[in-house]
């Protein structure tokens, strides 16, 4: 993570981790904290990312962790992300910019979305 923040490539050390990992809650927890890495400076490919550590969590999670979790990445789906880094944000900030621009586009985005703003998501 430290690396990340100093500007300096992370993606050999996420690979090396995730080949290096089997048990479902490492694998989990690498995918959801690199995709937390990339949406924090909101970059592309953090949704796939965010994904697959969801889709590898959900039978780990108690189903209230399940639905925060799921409507956390719903809202944060609205986001613009894109292949240069933006300034680095905390989860709370990011999670308002994404309500933002949910209610500017109507909420509607390809998909519904449950969360209908991010006070109804913990974080």
């Amino acid at each position: 993570m430290a690396r990340f923040w100093l500007g300096r490539p992370v993606q050999a050390q996420y690979a090396a981790l995730a080949r290096s990992r089997k048990d479902p809650e490492c694998r989990a927890l690498t995918e959801l904290a690199y995709g937390q890495l990339l949406v924090s400076r909101k970059l592309s490919g953090a949704t796939a990312h965010l994904e697959r550590g969801f889709e590898l969590a959900g039978p780990l999670l108690s189903a209230e962790g399940y639905f925060r979790v799921y409507r956390r990445h719903q809202l944060l789906a609205y986001l613009v992300l894109g292949p240069l880094p933006a300034p680095p944000q905390d989860l709370a900030s990011l999670l308002r910019e994404a309500a933002v621009i949910r209610r500017l586009q109507g909420g509607v985005r390809g998909q519904s979305r449950l969360a209908t703003d991010p006070s109804d998501t913990e974080y």
